[in-house]
């Protein structure tokens, strides 16, 4: 039958259902974005993805995040979910006063340079709810953060724009 599988052992078994991509959503920002707030976890705008109601409680998520950003100090980014709270895994550990992020340390060296984040990360939210994920930055000081763009950006060749996204992909169990 096609729900069924032979294996080695000559046996038929049901077929696995695990690993299957059940559902996509995917936010991307192609504008420029420039802020500053000090010392204070801030939502990017438009890098905000909502999946639809999990297949299964026990359904994994994959987060997979780009960001193109630049600080005027040091800077740095997180994945959170909708009330901005942290996700067990999708920041470092605790070590002192260290900030805890999903990347950080994105600090200028010239007016023209911008560095790029990436994360793949898996969760099980253990329910069948719909689920939000957001990249949040923060800085160490009241300067600046730049996103899709460098510091400068008078209209020359010599500068550039860029693309940034939040991808969330449902793992049947």
């Amino acid at each position: 039958s096609s729900s069924t599988v032979l294996y080695g052992d000559q046996t038929y078994k049901a077929e696995p259902g695990g690993g299957k991509i059940l559902q996509i959503v995917q936010a991307i920002k192609t504008d420029s974005y420039t802020a500053s707030v000090d010392e204070t976890w801030t939502d990017f705008p438009d890098l905000t993805v909502t999946t639809g109601t999990l297949a299964s409680s026990s359904s994994r998520i994959m987060v997979i995040v780009n960001v193109q950003m630049i600080g005027g100090d040091y800077s740095g980014w997180k994945i959170t979910d909708a009330a901005g709270s942290d996700i067990t895994n999708f920041i470092g550990d605790t070590a002192s006063s260290r900030i805890r992020s999903t990347g950080g340390s994105m600090w200028r060296s010239d007016n023209y340079q911008n560095y790029g984040g990436a994360a793949t990360l898996i969760t099980t939210p253990g329910v069948t709810t719909a689920q939000t994920y957001k990249v949040q930055w923060f800085s160490s000081s009241a300067s600046a953060v730049y996103l899709n763009r460098g510091i400068a950006d008078s209209d020359s060749t010599d500068h550039y724009r860029s693309v940034s996204s939040i991808t969330a992909i449902e793992i049947g169990a």
